[in-house]
């Protein structure tokens, strides 16, 4: 972005070369005029008798003169030309006011950098002719003007807009659907990772606190104000006020967005923990359907056997009729239950399809079911790595920052500058004022005056959200405390009733030897229907008590802060 900065001053600007010691050194400048009194002729005639070593396309060119007659247009001197001029008199253009322009050009950035200020700044003594009162008018001029381009240089920068379409490739790669392969439970962990819609958003929500951050460490706008008086003889003043933030307010408001910002980092990591174990209880699930739907499908192939013998007999007793009913209804009741199972499989389908972004066949579905530990492990044991854990700490931490940002706001904001001013000499009562004048050069400040206390109440506000963010932190360290100690002595009873009590896999022979005797006709109805009964029960509450264990194990990893290492998710 090119700053280009006007001010107005009394002397002339004009090109000159071989200032040196302590005064303006320069080669070129921008010099610009409102002759509106000028004349094209005597404005070319000026030109020529103030640079007469310089080469004829040193001067205006004929387009700017035409303006000049016509008068308000500002005049710029070509600056590659003023460069094979050599030093030339003072002599001044008819014009009575003139401005300074900041061009884009690499030699007048230069030239700005290249001024030089007078050792003192004392008032010369007055002169004693018109020529000198011009000398010394100009020294003064550069003076003031090299004090205001060295105040005002550093605030001229080229503010390079991001393009909104060319952020980080990282940060968008993460918010976005990626694609993966599922070939097992551990894969659908790892896909769960990258595309899961709650990951997703934490992880935007993170891209914004970076954000704030780079906007609470940011310093404020300084302020620039000018007056200009209407009235005859007219003055001019131009103030310009770096703005200070008193009681360090930027670094405590800097550390309240890296608070903040952390926040959202843990938020991101327990997002991950979350989904990384709803999704490994789901991957559980599906394997137990599986094996309760191959159950129910063995109950039906033996009532359907039951019910064909004896609908081929030639007629049927009261017993035998009554017996048949039994049957149907029993094989109704198993028909039921795959309905239900079939809904609830595609209910994990659904959620998978959802946390993951993939669509997952029937052969896929199979292939990512979670095989139930064989041994099962200890329990970790620890919990002071735990996610909410420092969350809560850092919610103490940043709500404390929070409290010393809105205590520092009773330092009111302090702008201090520079003032510059310049006002014409005084005029007798016929005249509409002189054509010189006076430039003056002081401070300038502003100050908020605090006399309404107007930040007490958010200090109060702050002091009690920070006792909130406290008693918040003992809660949930207890609260781990307790839920940990309850979580390894269940844990550990559900272990030891898995190893006292079969497994459906170690009662799959008993089963199939009812199956044979039914076939047979060794087994009466009502034993048939109490044994799949039992059995079915049996098989629920044993995957019912087995999702139990593997909630608290997964729990577990989270607390220890393990659930996200990849040895953990290899064990599914």
């Amino acid at each position: 972005m090119l700053v280009f900065l006007g001010i107005v001053i009394g002397p002339p600007i004009f090109c000159h070369q071989g200032w040196s010691g302590s005064e303006l050194q320069a080669t070129t400048l921008a010099a610009g005029s409102f002759a509106t009194e000028a004349s094209r002729s005597e404005t070319q005639q000026h030109w020529h008798t103030a640079f007469p070593h310089c080469r004829s396309e040193c001067g205006p060119p004929e387009s700017t003169l035409s303006h000049f007659a016509e008068g308000g247009s500002l005049f710029f001197a070509p600056f590659p030309d003023f460069l094979s001029c050599p030093a030339v008199p003072e002599i001044l253009l008819p014009s009575s006011r003139y401005y300074m322009v900041s061009h884009s050009d690499d030699r007048q950035v230069a030239i700005i950098r290249d001024i030089a200020l007078p050792l003192s700044n004392a008032p010369p003594p007055p002169p004693e002719d018109s020529q000198s009162l011009k000398e010394e008018t100009m020294k003064q001029y550069y003076l003031y003007a090299g004090w205001l381009a060295l105040l005002l240089v550093p605030a001229m920068h080229s503010i390079d807009a991001e393009d909104p379409e060319t952020a980080s490739v990282e940060a968008t790669n993460s918010l976005e659907l990626q694609e993966c392969s599922l070939n097992g439970p551990a894969d659908v962990l790892r896909c769960v990772k990258k595309n899961d819609p709650d990951v997703r958003k934490a992880r935007s929500q993170l891209q914004q606190r970076i954000s704030a951050l780079e906007t609470a460490e940011q310093r404020p706008n300084p302020e620039l104000e000018a007056e200009a008086g209407l009235s005859s003889p007219r003055s001019y003043s131009l103030e310009y006020r770096h703005i200070i933030e008193l009681g360090n307010r930027r670094e405590l408001r800097t550390n309240v967005a890296q608070g903040r910002q952390r926040e959202a980092a843990l938020q991101v990591e327990l997002s991950l923990q979350n989904a990384v174990m709803r999704t490994a209880i789901a991957l559980y699930r599906l394997k137990q359907l599986r094996e309760e739907e191959v159950f129910l499908r063995e109950a039906r192939n033996a009532f359907d056997t039951a019910i064909g013998r004896l609908y081929r007999l030639p007629s049927r007793s009261a017993n035998q009729q009554a017996s048949l009913f039994s049957y149907v209804l029993a094989r109704n009741s198993i028909e039921q239950q795959r309905v239900r199972m079939d809904t609830e499989r595609e209910s994990i389908r659904a959620d998978l399809e959802r946390w993951t972004g993939q669509r997952i066949s029937d052969a896929a579905l199979t292939a990512i079911a979670a095989e139930h530990p064989k041994n099962w492990p200890e329990m970790p044991d620890e919990y002071s790595k735990s996610v909410e854990l420092a969350l809560a700490k850092e919610g103490v931490a940043r709500s404390a920052a929070n409290l010393r940002l809105q205590e520092s706001r009773k330092w009111p904001d302090l702008g201090i500058g520079p003032r510059f001013s310049y006002s014409p000499n005084e005029s007798g009562p016929l005249d509409f004022g002189s054509s010189e004048g006076r430039w003056n050069a002081g401070v300038s400040f502003s100050v908020t005056l605090p006399l309404y206390n107007q930040y007490e109440g958010q200090e109060k506000e702050a002091r009690a959200r920070k006792q909130s963010e406290e008693i918040q932190r003992q809660t949930t360290e207890l609260s781990l405390e307790s839920e940990y100690r309850s979580m390894a002595r269940s844990y550990a009873v559900l272990v030891n009733g898995f190893n006292r009590t079969a497994s459906p896999e170690s009662m799959a022979g008993q089963r199939y030897a009812i199956l044979g005797y039914l076939s047979r006709g060794l087994v009466s109805p009502p034993m048939l229907i109490e044994y799949h009964r039992t059995y079915a029960d049996y098989l629920h509450q044993y995957h019912t008590t087995q999702l139990q264990a593997l909630r608290l194990l997964w729990r577990g990893y989270a607390l220890s802060g393990r659930i996200l290492d990849d040895d953990v998710i290899h064990s599914i």
